[in-house]
């Protein structure tokens, strides 16, 4: 966009617009006497008049053929128009005392209604050309105001661009080399803490295929329920452990303890098992069970922030796991410093893909011209006609009659 807002045939034809309106200005101004907004106002009222006349005059011929409820319609109308002509009339002569209207235009005006209460609607129209042109020419300035402003609004967001990318620019220039250091401890911690889910879940799954009777020793010994293991009361592991002791099925895992529990009655007493005791110790801690199959889900081991007891617990299962979590630890140390480097280095790569192939210069070269461009939007640096560039322009003309005149236009013609 800021190209092509650059372009010498945009510059060119801006220029044109620029001075184009503010000849019209000048006109407006000049011709619009002391009340320029109630002068555009009168001027449109009256041609809506002359229009509205033209077309009641049309229909003169055919209403001596109308239905006679059409007639009465008509003469109404005719009476209403009267009536409003009137009213246009007394609206003028109060502006007039009001000084809103100048007295050359008061007396054309009047002229024009004169004739048009005389039905001589071409003369009148003749008479009516001057109003005509001045809302003619209102028009165009507002058309070419409108144009201005869009220019204008292209060249501040092309202006912000270019602002913000010169900012980031010169924010760069400032900024120190990457620390390769901080940003490899940072990586390094990164990739240990995404492993704890792998390690957590090889251990899950190991807990999950360990016999129930070296499980059951397991969670008392290391007192697992304080880690998010489900829950099972002191009393209830020491009856499960004599009974799966006494039963001969320690060397089961919980899934298939459960398995057991869903076989008939005929084929638990045909493998020698105690239907009674089997139902009261291992049916009845059914839920347990299932809970421990669903480890991987639970919230056992969840807490794996750095230097708690999950994390603790889990150094001491496996080589890996303990030279991981040892790692974690002198990582811990500087982890704040660290993710701030890189965090810094990664907004120094955003910034620096988001500016591939931007150069200070051109930019601030760019950002100089479209200043120039806005300020003869701003008609704060407008060229005289037929000069040449470079050369000194000439002051604007007073402009005190004139300043008003795009304000009101904005809203008068937006009606």
């Amino acid at each position: 966009m800021a190209l092509e807002i650059l372009s010498s045939a945009e510059k060119k034809e801006c220029e044109k617009l620029v001075h184009e309106k503010a000849q019209i200005e000048g006109t407006l101004a000049a011709e619009g006497g002391p009340d320029l907004p109630f002068l555009l106002d009168a001027c449109t009222s009256l041609s809506a008049l002359m229009d509205e006349l033209r077309e009641i005059s049309g229909k003169m011929g055919e209403i001596g053929y109308a239905a006679l409820n059409t007639k009465v319609k008509f003469s109404r109308k005719v009476r209403h128009k009267g009536k409003e002509i009137v009213r246009f009339e007394q609206k003028l002569m109060r502006a007039y005392e009001q000084k809103r209207i100048s007295l050359g235009h008061l007396q054309k005006m009047a002229e024009i209604i004169k004739l048009l209460k005389a039905n001589k609607l071409d003369r009148a129209q003749e008479e009516a050309e001057g109003f005509r042109r001045l809302l003619e020419t209102s028009r165009k300035f507002k058309l070419i105001a409108d144009a201005l402003s869009k220019k204008r609004a292209q060249v501040e967001k092309a202006k912000r661009s270019m602002t913000a990318q010169l900012s980031e620019l010169e924010w760069l220039e400032k900024e120190p080399g990457p620390d390769l250091e901080k940003t490899g401890r940072h990586e390094e911690r990164t990739h240990i803490l995404e492993s704890i889910p792998k390690i957590r879940s090889d251990y899950v799954q190991l807990l999950r295929s360990t016999p129930s009777g070296e499980l059951l020793k397991k969670i008392r010994d290391e007192k697992l329920e304080d880690l998010g293991f489900p829950a099972i009361t002191a009393e209830g592991l020491a009856a499960l452990s004599a009974y799966l002791h006494k039963a001969g099925l320690e060397s089961k895992t919980c899934g298939q303890l459960l398995e057991l529990a869903e076989l008939s009655p005929q084929k638990l007493k045909h493998l020698a098992i105690d239907l009674g005791e089997f139902r009261r110790e291992v049916l009845e801690r059914r839920e347990f069970l299932i809970q421990v199959l669903s480890l991987q889900s639970g919230e056992f081991l969840g807490d794996r922030s750095g230097g708690s007891p999950a994390l603790a617990h889990l150094s001491g299962q496996s080589e890996e796991a303990r030279k991981a979590m040892a790692r974690l630890t002198e990582l811990d140390r500087t982890a704040e410093e660290d993710e701030r480097e890189w965090k810094r280095v990664r907004e120094i790569g955003r910034k620096k893909e988001g500016l591939a192939g931007v150069e200070k210069s051109s930019l601030v070269a760019s950002l100089q011209a479209l200043e120039a461009l806005e300020m003869l939007l701003d008609e704060k640096a407008l060229p005289e006609p037929g000069r040449t560039e470079g050369a000194p322009a000439q002051k604007k003309g007073d402009e005190s009659a004139a300043g008003p005149v795009w304000k009101f236009l904005k809203s008068f013609m937006g009606k």
